[in-house]
C-alpha cells in the first residue's frame, strides 16, 4: 500500500484485494545458490534450537528422576532396610531412564522436517557445485 499514490482520481467500489508476492513461499529448488545457503544456515539454527530446547527438557526430567532416586536409596538406607524390593525398585528407575533416553535420541517431527529440508539444500548445492562441505 506504500507505493500506491493515491489521489482523488481512483475511486475503488468495493473491496480491493493487493497480492503481495514478496511473502509467497518459494520451493528450493527455485532458489539461487545464495538464497540456499541462508536458507540452510536458517535450517541449521532452528534445528539446533530445536536439539538445544529438547535437551534442556530431557535434562531436567533426568535430574527429578535421578534426585527422586536418590532421596529412595538414601531412605531405604537409613531405615536399614536394603531388602531386594529396594533393588528393584532403583533398577526399574534406571531401566525407565534408560527408555526415555530412547526416545529422547528419536528425532521428532520438526527435526525430521528440517532435516530433510537441509538434506534437499546439500543436494541442490552438490548438483550445482556451489557445496562448501
Amino acid at each position: 500500500m506504500r507505493d500506491i499514490k493515491a489521489g482523488r482520481d481512483i475511486n475503488v467500489e468495493g473491496d480491493m484485494i493487493i497480492n503481495d508476492q514478496s511473502q509467497e513461499y518459494k520451493l528450493l529448488i527455485h532458489c539461487n545458490n545464495s538464497e540456499l545457503l541462508a536458507e540452510r544456515q536458517y535450517r541449521q539454527d532452528i534445528l539446533t534450537e530445536e536439539r538445544s530446547s529438547k535437551f534442556n527438557r530431557f535434562m531436567s526430567g533426568l535430574g527429578v528422576a535421578a534426585t527422586l532416586l536418590f532421596v529412595a536409596g538414601a531412605w531405604y538406607w537409613f531405615q536399614g532396610s536394603t531388602d531386594i524390593f529396594s533393588f528393584l525398585t532403583g533398577g526399574s528407575g534406571f531401566m525407565l531412564g534408560l527408555a526415555s533416553l530412547k526416545i529422547y535420541e528419536k528425532p521428532t517431527l520438526f527435526e525430521q522436517r528440517q532435516l530433510a529440508a537441509l538434506q534437499e539444500i546439500h543436494m541442490l548445492l552438490r548438483e550445482r557445485g556451489a557445496s562448501r562441505d
